[in-house]
């Protein structure tokens, strides 16, 4: 397994930090308009997320349908210029979502933690009930005819006695991380883009338990093992070809 350590160019496409909460019974999603006044010179653009409910109804004389009734305004998006970065608030939690190029976690997530305090002086929710940190990565393949092992140390199988080309695959596992509170949900899927074939690798680490709103020091700490884990995981599915790969695509 190649050792974990930071990529100079990272094959991240979307980090996302999320924060779950019970929220209050009576808590309107309307109340973040104050946040994006704050935070506005940052994030400029607004957009409104609402929840929708489509139902097809069955008889004996066939379907009808269908029926969509709106459910009402569940929370905003809050967008920088390039709309590289968003910070979603939502009645059940808080969202910051960081699009490529992506630089360091020391450069996200400071600013997330950051907007889930003022998230939470807004909201006040009744306590964190999960946590998780989640990268979507990219990996370009070379465009001559490839063995996916080479890179991959989980790629997928074909039968002896199939045809071994692979023109797609979609695959997911989870996995318990030293307990059932703390898993990961590992994705794969082969993709094309002009193209070019890239593999998918879908790292979505989290932790289900109860934190108290204003225990700073327990969400850092269980972000930092989450972080961990996620890289972890990471470097346990691409091989040292393949990093040595990556390392001399950034350069």
């Amino acid at each position: 397994m190649p050792t974990p350590r930071q990529l100079r160019n990272p094959p991240i496409v979307e980090v996302a930090i999320d924060f779950r909460v019970k929220s209050r019974p009576a808590f309107q999603a309307a109340s973040f308009t104050e946040v994006h006044a704050a935070i506005r010179d940052r994030f400029p653009h607004e957009r409104r997320q609402s929840l929708s409910q489509t139902v097809w109804k069955l008889s004996d004389e066939g379907s009808t349908g269908p029926v969509t009734t709106e459910r009402g305004l569940i929370g905003y998006h809050f967008l920088t210029a390039d709309e590289r970065t968003i910070a979603q608030f939502r009645i059940d939690g808080f969202t910051y979502n960081r699009l490529a190029p992506y630089t360091r976690w020391e450069d996200v997530f400071p600013e997330a933690i950051e907007l889930f305090e003022r998230y939470t002086a807004i909201a006040q929710h009744e306590g964190i009930i999960r946590l998780a940190v989640r990268n979507i990565n990219r990996i370009d393949l070379p465009s001559q005819p490839f063995d996916l092992d080479r890179f991959f140390t989980a790629a997928p199988k074909v039968p002896e006695g199939l045809p071994q080309t692979i023109a797609g695959f979609l695959s997911r596992i989870t996995i318990a991380g030293g307990g059932l509170a703390t898993a990961v949900h590992v994705t794969q899927a082969l993709e094309y883009r002009d193209s070019r074939a890239a593999v998918i690798l879908d790292i979505d680490a989290f932790r289900d338990f109860s934190v108290p709103p204003d225990d700073r020091a327990a969400i850092v700490q269980t972000f930092d093992s989450l972080r961990v884990f996620k890289n972890e995981v990471f470097f346990r599915h691409i091989t040292d070809e393949c990093t040595q790969y990556l390392e001399r695509e950034s350069q």
